[in-house]
């Protein structure tokens, strides 16, 4: 039990932190004026500095993979799921860590720790993404003093009425007006369309029953907005041929299909293109895989 009070001390203090951290990000961007899209890139860095400094998870293999122990054994238990997959699971894998596997003086209490604060960092981020069109109205209309996503429910369209809306002329429903949706990028080649629908079929592949999985899944909304975004068509699917598109290969292949010597512009244009279009989590993937192309340049 000791060690599931410290998990739930940590979560609960870094959730309150990193709340506070969005809403005085959101509140500092719109006083300087400063676009919504701006503000979830520094949103998204201050996120991982969050983690990077207070957590040593990330900085061992052999903790990430204690991490994934502890979400694959939670659906284990019918109750009492943490505290239980803790003093069991996780805490007889972390006994049978060397001590050059670990930072110097790690004790178990100190993965607890650890834990709660990327969990508490990963799900405030999570739920911060599930909602954004919610806060992407409270930023239009500078009504940020009043910010939890305790008080939101799940369905967006039923929560806009809390705001003054009458007070801007230009919004007067719960739903969002579609003023991102109508001037939606006509200028993405094929390729480009091809390897975000990599990227959305990547990202439904992995099980998004948790918010502080490690695997790679996006928000509701942001899996509407990638599909809509794409919308493209392949003929060949229905030939004897059909491995031979470039559709296909990019689906299976991903990056990789792509020359070494144009990863980085295909990248870096495509992250371009993708400004404003709130998609947050996709391009914070794209600039991981932009990032691992640079390594390994400098490594060539």
């Amino acid at each position: 039990m000791e060690y599931k009070t410290t998990y739930d001390y940590f979560y609960n203090k870094t959730y309150s932190l990193g709340e506070k951290m969005i809403q005085n990000s959101l509140i500092e961007s719109k006083k300087n004026s400063r676009s919504f899209a701006f503000t979830l890139e520094q949103i998204n860095k201050k996120n991982n500095e969050l983690i990077v400094n207070n957590c040593k998870i990330k900085s061992s293999k052999y903790l990430i993979e204690l991490e994934k122990v502890f979400k694959n054994c939670l659906s284990t238990y019918s109750e009492n799921s943490i505290v239980l997959t803790l003093q069991n699971e996780v805490f007889t894998a972390f006994k049978k860590l060397k001590p050059s596997e670990i930072p110097a003086c790690y004790t178990f209490k100190k993965f607890s720790a650890d834990l709660g604060i990327l969990h508490g960092i990963n799900d405030v981020d999570y739920r911060f993404c599930e909602q954004m069109d919610y806060f992407k109205t409270k930023y239009d209309c500078n009504q940020l003093s009043d910010f939890s996503f305790a008080a939101i429910q799940p369905e967006l369209v039923s929560i806009a009425p809390s705001l003054d809306f009458e007070q801007h002329g230009e919004v007067k429903h719960a739903k969002i007006k579609n003023s991102e949706t109508t001037s939606l990028p006509n200028n993405l080649t094929s390729e480009e369309k091809a390897f975000l629908f990599y990227i959305l079929c990547k990202a439904l592949s992995e099980p998004k029953t948790e918010p502080s999985s490690e695997g790679f899944n996006l928000p509701y909304t942001e899996l509407i907005r990638l599909n809509t975004i794409i919308d493209f068509k392949d003929k060949f699917c229905f030939e004897n041929n059909y491995r031979d598109s470039n559709n296909y290969k990019i689906l299976t292949k991903g990056i990789e299909f792509f020359p070494n010597t144009e990863r980085i512009a295909f990248l870096n244009i495509l992250i371009e293109k993708l400004n404003d279009l709130l998609l947050p989590k996709t391009t914070k993937y794209i600039k991981e895989l932009l990032n691992k192309e640079y390594n390994k340049q400098l490594k060539r």
